[in-house]
């Protein structure tokens, strides 16, 4: 992973952030980019040097995988878990749930709420990307912890249901506030170009950066077919066995689309000629598209 900033290295911003008081509970928001994961990290490592004991949920694995990279590059070593792993471990393995669930989520949180005071209590909670946790599970974690740091941006909930930030104000109490603003992540040219696919949500998008001396350039091509998009792709980004550490993020409008592309990739790039995993070159493109549990 990245190296974590230092703490010379954070802005005003994140340094209050990194400053907050461990006992109380307080929430964090911020567009994407402005480093919510790592002051979250840091604040596990502010409560680790406290002597306290602190657990680390996320929503996913693969952001869980991050975070424990994080935490091991801090030399630290809190519970870092995905909530519905963390649920699994409180509950033994029987994580109440609704009548016939139609899927492994479908949680009983009225059960799941009333059985809150027979679990162990928690001395420190952080929840990352907390706008993807259901809104029911605030009202539970408030009833085994008094000391709860929420990270979020309903910019990027993945469900409708989950919660937004006015949902998180409301469960904790209202807590003390704080907002992180400046774009970390891109150069200004993607940023703007980011911007543009702003839907108007209360955690707003980030600080367009300082454009600096080797900005991208952003082509815009038309294509008669996928085939033809493929090719284009593998042209320009110089996809061969010359370029082996290349990668290439495809967005596609739905999984269907996505197979394809991967499919015809597979055929433009010979990467089927392949005798081992360690013969892949260039490296396995990523595809995204919506995303769907189960």
């Amino acid at each position: 992973m990245r190296e974590l900033p230092k703490y010379q290295d954070l802005s005003g911003e994140q340094q209050e952030v990194y400053e907050l008081p461990l006992d109380g509970n307080y929430l964090v928001s911020g567009p994407p980019g402005t480093g919510k994961t790592v002051m979250a990290l840091y604040r596990a490592q502010q409560y680790r040097k406290a002597g306290r004991e602190v657990v680390l949920l996320s929503f996913n694995r693969l952001l869980n995988d991050f975070m424990g990279e994080g935490a091991r590059s801090l030399g630290i070593k809190p519970v870092v878990e995905t909530y519905t792993m963390w649920l699994k471990t409180s509950f033994n393995e029987n994580v109440p749930r609704v009548s016939n669930p139609s899927n492994p989520w479908d949680y009983d949180w009225n059960e799941i709420i009333q059985r809150a005071p027979e679990l162990p209590r928690l001395d420190c909670l952080i929840i990352d990307e907390g706008q993807d946790m259901p809104r029911e599970f605030y009202f539970f974690v408030k009833q085994i912890t008094d000391h709860l740091t929420v990270f979020a941006d309903e910019n990027q909930r993945i469900f409708e249901e989950q919660s937004t930030i006015a949902d998180i104000r409301t469960w904790l109490g209202n807590p003390p506030e704080y907002r992180l603003t400046a774009n970390y992540r891109n150069t200004r040219t993607i940023a703007e170009l980011a911007a543009g696919f702003y839907t108007g949500l209360q955690t707003g998008i980030p600080n367009l950066p300082v454009r600096g001396e080797h900005e991208p350039k952003i082509v815009v091509k038309r294509v008669h077919s996928d085939v033809e998009s493929v090719h284009q792709i593998v042209a320009r980004a110089k996809l061969d066995k010359d370029n082996p550490d290349r990668t290439v993020g495809v967005f596609a409008p739905d999984k269907t689309a996505a197979w394809f592309m991967r499919y015809r990739f597979d055929e433009d790039t010979e990467l089927e000629l392949r005798e081992k995993e360690s013969d892949v070159w260039p490296k396995v493109l990523q595809h995204y598209y919506a995303w769907s549990r189960g």
